[in-house]
C-alpha cells in the first residue's frame, strides 16, 4: 500500500506567516486516489498555487535496508480543463486507464527505470501545445524523468539537489521567492511571500531531498481568447478551471542512474573580484552557480586557465548598489563549464540547448535565479565580492553545446625523462648507463650503449601499472623502493613516482634546465596521453579525470602511518625524523593559493584513507615538511590543533623559535621538560617559567642547585 511508504499532502494557496498557514491554506492531507477533489472558489493565482508534498515514512527510510533508497518524482503531467465536455471525456479516459501509459526505459540511455507518457487519445483532446481548432483543454508536463521544466515557470522544488546536503535550504527558499515573484507580477511582496511559504513548508514537514520532498506548481494556463470563447467564457473572471495531475513516483535504490558527461556548454562569465580571489574561491563560485541554476554542483567547474583580470583602466560595470554612477572595482572574466550527463546524445544535446536558451532569456526564472542567488551567495561567502547586474558576460556570445569526445592514449609513445631532466640513476655492473623512460601507462628503466642506443630493458624496474600521474594504490607505492620515495638523498629517482602531467615537485638542487625540460615533457605528454590533456580524461572513454592526492605516509587525525614499515606513530614522534619527505613533493598542485584547479585536482578528498594534509601543513623551498605552528606554551598534538604544555614543561612560540626559512621544518616539536628540581605551570612558554623547588636556587645556566 502507498500509505505504508509515504503520505501525500496537497495545499492550495501561499502562506506568509504561521497564522496564514493555519487559517488561509486549503489542504488535503494524506490523500489517496480515492480522495474527493479539492476546490477553491477564489480566482487569484496566489490563492491557487498548489503545494504537493511527498513525505516518505521516517520509520521505513531509517531502517538499515532502506537507507540507500530514495523516493523520487520521476514524472509529473497536469491536465488543465475549462470545457465541461472535455472534462467528461478526460475523466472517461482516466477511468479506463487510457489517458497515460508507463513505458520501460533502456538502462543504457535513461536515468530512470520507467517514464509516464500521455497517450495519443489524451493528446488529441488536450495537446501539449495549443492547436488551431482544439480548445478547452491543455496538457502540461512539469517533470520529465526527474528533470523540472524551467521553460514554462510552472513548477519549482522545495528541496535542493546534489545529494542530501541540507546546508543550502535558504538558497532553495530564495529561489522559490523568485519563482512566486515572477508568477505573481514581480513585486517584492510576492518574492517575500514565496520565500516565507517555502520556509514554512520545509520546516513544518521536515523536508529533505531523499525521501521527503515537495513542489510548488503554478495553478493556471494562459488561455487564449479563442479558447475562452469556444467554452462560452466571456470574461476571465468567469473562468472555472479543473486541473488533474498525474505523477509517477519511484521507491528504489536507483537515485538517478549515473552516466558520464556527454555534452558540455562553455559560458563566458564576469565577476567583480580579482583573479586571485576567483582561484581561491573557484569551488564556491561553481557551487553557487549550480545551486542558483538548479544544477547538480559537480556538473559546474571553472576553467581556471581562462581567468583574466581586466585592466584597471577598463570602465567597470555598473554595480547594483550604485546603479546611477560607475564604480571602479576589480573585474575578472573567465569561462564556466557546465556538463550534461546522458547516454542518449540527441536528448542530452537538447537539454543543453534548452538550458542555454533559458539563461540567455532575461525573463526566464533560471536567468533571474542565477543573477540574484549568485550575487547573494557570493556576497555572503567572499568578503571582497561586489554585486553586479549580470554574471554572464553579455559582450560575448555563447557557443552551441558540444559533444564531449572520447580520448585514446598513444600506447607506442614514451620519452627518456632522466636524460632530459639531468637525473643520474646509475649504471649497470658492466658500466652501461641506466635511463628512465615514461609512457602514458608505464615507467621503465632501459640501458644505453655508448652511442645512446637502447640495447635492452633493465629487468629490475618495469612498472606497467604506474601511469603518467604517478602511483595512487598502495600496491603501486610499495612496488617502488622506499629510499627512492622518502629519502632526501635519493630524489633523483623521483621520476619513478612524479606526476609528470602537473607542475614539478619542490626538490633541492634543480639542474638549471630542469624546469625548461619539464615543460617540454609536459607538452609532449599532453599531446600523447589522455591524463595529461588540458581537460584530462581516462583513456578509451569521455570520462573526465580528476587527480587525487596520494603518498605512502598516511596522515590521520593524530597519527602518521608508514606504508612501507606498516608502523603508526604520533604526529610529533621523534621516530619520524628519519623520513625525509613526509608529504608528496607536488602538494602545491592541490593548494588553491598556488593556483590549483579543482576541476583537475581534488583539493578536499583523497584516495581511501590517505587524507590530503591540512592547509596548515606545507612544504619549504627544498621540499621539507612544514607542519602547523603552535603558539607560546603549546605543542602540536594532532594534524592541525595544539594543546597546552603540561605542568613541568615549556615551549616557545614556533613562529619565534623557528622564524627563519631554514628552520621552518622544525616547527611542531614537543614541549621541553623543565630542568631538574624545577616546576612550571601548564602552558608555560619559556624556561624562565620553570621555578626551582623549595630549597633550590636558580643558576645563570637555568639549572637549579642546592
Amino acid at each position: 500500500m502507498i500509505a505504508d511508504i509515504m503520505d501525500i499532502d496537497l495545499y492550495l494557496g501561499l502562506a506568509g506567516t504561521e497564522e496564514d498557514f493555519d487559517t488561509t491554506l486549503l489542504s488535503r492531507l494524506n490523500f489517496t486516489d480515492s480522495s474527493p477533489p479539492i476546490k477553491r472558489a477564489l480566482a487569484t493565482k496566489e490563492s491557487n498555487v498548489m503545494t504537493l508534498l511527498f513525505k516518505g515514512s521516517d520509520e521505513l527510510f531509517d531502517k538499515d535496508f532502506s537507507r540507500g533508497y530514495t523516493l523520487a518524482i520521476e514524472d509529473m503531467i497536469s491536465i488543465h480543463i475549462i470545457n465541461p465536455q472535455k472534462k467528461a471525456q478526460v475523466e472517461s479516459l482516466l477511468s479506463q486507464n487510457l489517458a497515460f501509459k508507463i513505458e520501460p526505459q533502456s538502462a543504457s540511455e535513461s536515468k530512470t527505470v520507467s517514464k509516464l507518457v500521455a497517450t495519443k487519445a489524451l493528446l488529441d483532446l488536450c495537446p501539449y501545445q495549443a492547436r488551431r481548432g482544439v480548445y478547452g483543454c491543455i496538457t502540461r508536463r512539469e517533470i520529465e524523468q526527474r528533470v523540472i521544466d524551467f521553460r514554462t515557470n510552472s513548477i519549482t522544488t522545495l528541496t535542493g539537489r546534489g545529494g542530501y546536503d541540507e546546508t543550502n535550504n535558504d538558497i532553495v527558499h530564495k529561489r522559490n521567492g523568485l519563482w512566486t515573484q515572477q508568477l505573481l507580477g514581480g513585486s517584492e511582496y510576492a518574492k517575500q511571500l514565496g520565500y516565507n511559504h517555502s520556509k514554512l513548508m520545509h520546516t513544518r514537514n521536515n523536508l529533505n531531498a531523499r525521501y521527503r520532498n515537495g513542489f510548488l506548481v503554478a495553478p493556471t494556463i494562459p488561455w487564449s481568447k479563442a479558447a475562452l470563447a469556444d467554452s462560452n467564457i466571456g470574461n476571465i473572471l468567469d473562468l472555472a478551471q479543473n486541473t488533474i495531475t498525474s505523477i509517477l513516483v519511484s521507491y528504489d535504490k536507483n537515485q538517478g542512474r549515473a552516466f558520464e558527461p556527454s555534452v558540455e556548454l562553455v559560458l563566458p562569465m564576469n565577476l567583480a573580484v580579482d583573479s586571485a580571489t576567483i582561484g581561491v574561491n573557484q569551488g564556491k563560485i561553481a557551487e553557487a552557480y549550480a545551486y542558483a541554476a538548479g544544477l547538480t554542483p559537480g556538473s559546474v567547474v571553472i576553467d581556471i586557465s581562462s581567468v583574466l583580470e581586466l585592466n584597471s583602466d577598463v570602465r567597470r560595470r555598473r554595480l547594483l548598489s550604485h546603479p546611477d554612477e560607475p564604480a571602479e572595482v576589480a573585474m575578472s572574466s573567465f569561462n564556466m563549464i557546465v556538463s550534461f550527463e546522458g547516454n542518449n546524445l540527441p536528448q542530452t544535446l537538447e537539454a543543453a540547448v534548452d538550458f542555454q536558451l533559458n539563461i540567455e532569456d532575461e525573463t526566464s526564472l533560471q536567468f533571474k535565479s542565477i543573477e540574484s542567488l549568485m550575487n547573494t551567495m557570493l556576497e555572503e561567502q567572499i568578503s571582497t565580492f561586489v554585486k553586479t547586474d549580470s554574471v554572464l558576460d553579455r559582450s560575448k556570445s555563447i557557443e552551441s553545446p558540444r559533444k564531449i569526445e572520447m580520448c585514446f592514449d598513444d600506447e607506442n609513445w614514451e620519452i627518456d625523462v632522466t636524460t632530459l631532466l639531468n637525473l643520474d640513476i646509475g649504471a649497470t655492473t658492466d658500466g652501461l648507463k641506466k635511463v628512465g623512460y615514461v609512457g602514458c601507462g608505464h615507467r621503465s628503466i632501459y640501458v644505453k650503449d655508448q652511442h645512446g642506443k637502447i640495447i635492452k630493458q633493465h629487468a629490475e624496474f618495469s612498472k606497467e601499472n604506474i601511469k603518467m600521474r604517478g602511483p595512487l594504490e598502495s600496491s603501486e607505492w610499495l612496488s617502488i623502493s622506499p629510499e627512492n620515495v622518502l629519502g632526501t638523498e635519493e630524489w633523483m629517482h623521483g621520476w619513478e613516482w612524479w606526476d609528470l602531467c602537473a607542475a614539478p615537485p619542490i626538490i633541492p638542487g634543480y639542474h638549471p634546465d630542469f624546469l625548461t625540460e619539464w615543460s617540454k615533457i609536459h607538452e609532449q605528454a599532453a599531446d600523447k596521453c589522455c591524463l595529461c590533456k588540458k581537460v584530462p580524461k581516462i583513456s578509451g572513454t569521455s570520462k573526465f579525470y580528476r587527480h587525487t592526492y596520494s603518498w605512502p605516509i598516511v596522515l590521520n587525525d593524530d597519527t602518521i602511518y608508514n606504508m612501507y614499515t606498516r608502523l603508526t606513530y604520533p604526529v610529533n614522534s621523534n621516530l619520524l625524523s628519519d623520513i625525509g619527505f613526509k608529504m608528496n613533493l607536488q602538494l602545491r598542485n592541490f593548494r588553491l593559493e598556488y593556483g590549483a584547479a579543482i576541476s583537475l585536482f581534488d583539493v578536499t578528498q583523497a584516495y581511501k584513507d590517505n587524507t590530503l594534509p591540512p592547509v596548515s601543513w606545507t612544504l619549504d623551498d627544498v621540499g621539507r615538511t612544514v607542519v602547523a605552528s603552535c603558539g607560546k606554551g603549546q605543542w602540536l598534538s594532532g594534524l592541525d590543533w595544539c594543546d597546552l604544555c603540561a605542568a613541568g614543561s615549556y615551549k616557545l612560540d614556533d613562529l619565534v623559535q623557528f622564524a627563519s626559512n631554514a628552520d621552518l621544518h622544525k616547527r611542531g616539536s614537543g614541549c621541553m621538560i623543565c630542568p631538574s628540581h624545577s616546576v612550571s605551570p601548564q602552558g608555560s612558554g619559556s624556561i624562565s617559567d620553570c621555578l626551582c623547588n623549595k630549597g633550590y636556587f636558580s643558576s645563570p645556566d637555568n639549572t637549579c642547585t642546592m
